[in-house]
This record gives C-alpha cells, sequence and structure tokens, in this order.
C-alpha cells in the first residue's frame, strides 16, 4: 500500500504497477491463511486486513472494495471475541479503538446492527475523571472521551433498524407500544450519559475551546457571528463528534413524534433539561449541526495531520451536518457548506468521503434514519 500511495502522489506508473501486483500478492496470502481449516484469528492479521481498509477508504480500487475489508474486519474481531482486560494488551486495545470507527461506519451504510455495538465489545463504558491525569491506556488512547463517543455511536444502528420497524409496524395499524417503550428507555439512557459527559467535558475543557470573528477562509455567513478554535485537533475531532452522536441520537425522537409514536408513554424524555417535543429535537439538531460547521474553519487552517482516517473524524460529521441543514431546509447555510467543502477536499484531498460528490449519497444509505 505504500508503494501505491507514492506512485499516486508522485505519478510514478511503474511504480504504480509494482504496488498493484504487491497488493494482489498480499490479498492471495491473506486469503489463503484465513481459508485454513486450522485457522486461528492473529493479530498481524487484523493489522493487515486495517490496513487494507485504511489503503481502499484513500485510494478504492473499486466502489465496494473497502466495504468488503471493512466487513471482513469485523468478521475477524467476531472469530477472535470480545477483549477481556486480565488476558488483552495495550496494543490489542489500541488495534481495536483504530478498527473500530471504520466497522461502526458500516453498520450505517449495510444498515444492520454493529458488532460494535454489543456491551461486551465496548472499551469503556464511563469516561474518565477530568483530574488532568492520564494513564498509559488513556495516553496510547489519546482520549477516553473519544472511545466513550464510539459506544453509543455504535448503538445507534440497532436503534434506527428497532424505530423503522415500529414506524412499519404503526403503518399496518399494528400496536408497537411494547418496542417503542424499549427504544424510549434506552434512548433516555444514553441522552443521560451523553448530558453527563458534556459537563464534565465543558468543566475541564472549556478554556480550550475559543470563539472568534470568521476570517474569509471560508466566506461568512450571517447564521453565525463566531467560529471555533481548539487547542489540539484531538479536542476538535471530539468536539465535532460528539455534536454528530448528538444530531444521530436526536433523530430517533423525531421520526418517533412524526410518526405519533411515544407520545401516550407514561414517563417524559428530557435533553438538556427541556421536555423532548419535535421542535425540541429539531432545535438541538439544528445547534449541533451548525457547532459542526462553525468547527471546520479550524480544520480548514489546521497544519498538523489528522488521525487516520480522516474520513471518519471530519467528513462524517460534516456529512451529518450537511443532511439536517437539507432536512430543516436551510439553503443559504447549505451553499456555505458546500463551497467550504471544496475548500476541506483541496486541504484533505485523500478519502473516500472527501472524493464523494457532496450533493451524492453513497449506496446503500436510504431516506429516513439512514439517509
Amino acid at each position: 500500500m505504500a508503494k501505491v500511495f507514492y506512485a499516486v502522489k508522485n505519478h510514478e506508473s511503474r511504480l504504480l504497477q509494482d504496488g498493484i501486483r504487491l497488493y494482489g500478492r498480499g490479498l492471495n496470502m491473506l486469503s489463503d491463511a484465513l481459508g485454513k481449516a486450522n485457522c486461528s484469528v492473529t493479530t498481524e492479521m487484523i493489522v493487515s486486513v486495517f490496513t487494507l481498509c485504511v489503503g481502499e477508504s484513500i485510494m478504492p480500487t473499486s466502489k465496494s472494495s473497502w466495504m468488503i475489508h471493512i466487513l471482513g474486519l469485523e468478521r475477524l474481531f467476531a472469530l477472535r471475541g470480545p477483549l477481556m482486560t486480565e488476558k488483552s494488551t495495550i496494543l490489542d486495545r489500541v488495534l481495536l479503538e483504530s478498527c473500530r470507527p471504520l466497522m461502526i461506519l458500516a453498520a450505517f451504510f449495510t444498515q444492520r446492527p454493529s458488532l460494535m455495538g454489543k456491551p461486551e465489545w465496548k472499551l469503556t463504558t464511563e469516561p474518565q475523571d477530568y483530574d488532568g491525569s492520564r494513564n498509559l491506556f488513556q495516553t496510547f488512547l489519546a482520549q477516553s472521551d473519544s472511545s466513550f463517543l464510539m459506544g453509543i455511536l455504535a448503538e445507534l444502528p440497532a436503534l434506527y433498524l428497532q424505530c423503522n420497524t415500529c414506524i412499519e409496524l404503526a403503518k399496518r395499524n399494528k400496536s408497537p407500544d411494547a418496542h417503542v417503550s424499549v427504544i424510549w428507555s434506552r434512548m433516555q439512557q444514553l441522552q443521560q450519559e451523553l448530558q453527563g459527559w458534556k459537563e464534565k467535558w465543558n468543566n475541564y475543557y472549556s478554556n480550550k475551546v475559543r470563539e472568534s470573528k470568521p476570517t474569509k477562509v471560508v466566506d461568512p455567513i450571517m447564521a453565525w457571528t463566531t467560529v471555533f478554535h481548539f487547542s489540539s485537533v484531538e479536542l476538535a475531532n471530539i468536539f465535532i463528534m460528539y455534536h454528530a452522536v448528538v444530531i444521530l441520537l436526536t433523530n430517533i425522537p423525531m421520526s418517533l413524534l412524526k410518526a405519533g409514536l411515544g407520545l401516550n408513554l407514561s414517563f417524559s424524555t428530557t435533553w438538556d433539561g427541556h421536555v423532548m417535543g419535535l421542535s425540541q429535537s429539531l432545535s438541538d439538531a439544528e445547534t449541533s449541526a451548525r457547532s459542526i460547521c462553525r468547527s471546520v474553519e479550524y480544520y480548514i487552517q489546521l497544519l498538523e495531520p489528522l488521525q487516520a482516517p480522516p474520513d471518519f473524524y471530519l467528513f462524517f460529521p460534516v456529512h451529518v451536518a450537511r443532511r439536517t441543514l437539507f432536512q430543516l431546509g436551510h439553503s443559504s447555510e447549505l451553499t456555505w457548506l458546500a463551497d467550504a467543502f471544496e475548500k476541506m477536499k483541496l486541504r484533505f484531498p485523500m478519502g473516500l468521503w472527501a472524493n464523494k460528490d457532496f450533493d451524492n449519497r453513497f449506496s446503500g444509505f436510504q431516506e429516513g434514519l439512514f439517509g
């Protein structure tokens, strides 16, 4: 993959052909190893497939090749089984944390529950204490905050499917009340966990996120008067991923409420102290979409490299924001984001999300919760 990457960047056709041959040879070797009857999943196998996933996301050889590798990666983790604290190493945990975003993303694309959403696959169940300390494990993971957000994100594909099932039952005049109650209950728990995390995060990092007037890197827009800047790219990644999670989680009550489901429950779901209603859900989604947009300027001006794969940590939240603005009918903000997206692609030109036309959705996404 390194040879292919170098050849593409430097327009070296001979090196490119050599790299492609090596790539094919590596695929055959991996296939032979996995095809053995007594095959056991090793760390080397997982690293190999992960490398293929990242390579295909940067320079896809076909429309679906990246997805095939990611699904294969998830299968390897399933065969190996969840990490056990007393048996796993730092390398095992860091490897899982590196692979997990791609596997979660694949679940959204293929519209199925994510393996990473199962309780036994959560690396951390609670965010770190905000006393400024970092143990070795947290240092390797950058921050347990990212792991916490990934844990919530991993649950959403399964909740989306359950929500769609309830809506379809209601359309056929069948009562989905028991299923709806389970969804609302779990959604309320996730919202409370996320709200508690955000309060701690704000208390510790409030002086590391600042607002300033927009520059002319992207043409200013009247929808907001300030933009966000961060003390580190890791902090920025967590900030915009948090808002992407808020939007995706808020999609659930919006869909249920639009379908007339959940209003007769015996409890009220709250978010940031407000009774959950359709107007409040729309307001929360709008606020988070704009927060992502107000972070774009920081990334365009960023000089240091993004955490791999940048597709997930930057372009995924931007696409989530774009879809929300489209649903809300904010045409001027959509126009602004389309212009900003082109500048982002110039700054970070490699990657599947970056190279996809901004107005098109990927095959596998449908309208509705997964749209």
